[in-house]
């Protein structure tokens, strides 16, 4: 949430500058929230995975 708060709470769409596919936005949301986690925990926390789900039985996931 806090590596989109520029966008305010109307705004609904993500315009990104790479082809949106789930696998895609999988990669990005993790290396935009990631690094918030890091400085927020440090080495207490750490985020390993980002999980997309395109419907209720298919997602794409990204693993660091």
């Amino acid at each position: 949430r806090k590596a989109l708060e520029h966008m305010g709470n109307e705004h609904r769409t993500v315009v990104v500058d790479f082809i949106p596919t789930a696998e895609n936005f999988a990669k990005w949301a993790f290396d935009q929230v990631e690094p918030h986690i890091t400085s927020t925990y440090g080495n207490k926390l750490r985020l390993v995975a980002m999980h997309v789900w395109e419907t209720p039985k298919s997602r794409a996931s990204w693993h660091k």
